[in-house]
């Protein structure tokens, strides 16, 4: 199977829970099978909730984030 990943904020300006849905969704009907969830505002990652999200959508999280120094 060909793997394929796009960003979520191809779809959405920003990482929340109800925007992630939103990513979610649509890379899964663009046929997706990754998306990736930026991890560089802490406060608004929820890990269960991504969790269930993505396994709804039968589609696998992969991460970022950016360092500051």
């Amino acid at each position: 199977m060909n793997e394929l990943c796009i960003h979520s904020y191809v779809w959405i300006p920003a990482w929340t829970t109800a925007l992630g849905r939103v990513a979610a969704e649509r890379a899964c009907a663009a046929g997706s099978t990754r998306v990736v969830v930026p991890l560089s505002n802490q406060e608004v990652i929820d890990p269960p909730a991504i969790a269930r999200i993505f396994d709804s959508c039968r589609i696998r999280p992969v991460n970022t984030a950016l360092r500051t120094h």
